[in-house]
């Protein structure tokens, strides 16, 4: 079951259109990148740790209507990724750099070991490199897009290398100042995720319970 939900409950946290969206009429090469791309990755250097509130719609070619959720989610650079998902069903997604554990209502925890699953793996770290900050390791991953200001912004990330560019075609992110709206991803397959996150929140440091709570329940 874990393997299944694993490609839908990652890209549920990266906020996708299904048409090629304008920034990626706009490339740019890191060398010459512009001021207010390199001020952002500054700033999402430092929007630690991000919390927010996400509603996704996933859209496949083989069925008529899209798959919704929604919940809330934290990312923290020290810890990982906790996704709580409440509609349609409840089920929380812990993913970190020893792998991916997946709880549901009744408190029954499935561990997945992402190295043997390279796809998997890829999902995890692209989706972590976009909120690093890190724009040299970003664009070693991705041929890079952008347009707008720091207060609003647009990235658009192609995928360079296999095995994530024989599944994601592109991916769009959209933002103000250091939060993160939207996270669009368009997939090879024809198939899209349209994730919005409300409610964004940095810089407030987690407490010890809220550590223990979140991110120590996958150990």
């Amino acid at each position: 079951m874990l393997k299944l939900l694993l490609p839908a409950l990652l890209l549920a946290c990266l906020p996708q259109a299904a048409e090629r969206h304008k920034v990626l009429e706009h490339p740019i090469e890191l060398a010459s990148a512009p001021e207010a791309f390199l001020k952002l990755s500054e700033s999402l250097k430092l929007a630690d740790p991000m919390r927010a509130s996400f509603s996704e719609e996933k859209r496949i070619r083989a069925l008529k209507t899209p798959l919704k959720s929604s919940g809330k989610l934290v990312v923290s650079k020290e810890h990982g990724l906790y996704r709580q998902q409440v509609e349609p069903r409840a089920v929380e997604l812990l993913v970190q750099s020893t792998g991916i554990s997946q709880r549901d209502a009744a408190g029954a925890v499935e561990r997945f070991d992402a190295t043997q699953q390279p796809i998997v793996r890829a999902f995890i770290d692209a989706f972590l490199l976009v909120l690093s900050g890190d724009r040299v390791a970003l664009d070693g991953q991705f041929r890079l897009h952008f347009e707008g200001t720091t207060e609003q912004w647009t990235l658009g990330l192609v995928p360079r290398k296999e095995p994530l560019a024989k599944v994601i075609e592109s991916s769009v992110v959209e933002g103000r100042s250091d939060k993160v709206e939207r996270y669009t991803i368009r997939e090879v397959s024809g198939d899209s995720t349209s994730v919005t996150w409300t409610e964004v929140t940095t810089k407030s440091p987690l407490t010890d319970d809220e550590t223990k709570r979140w991110f120590s329940w996958g150990k």
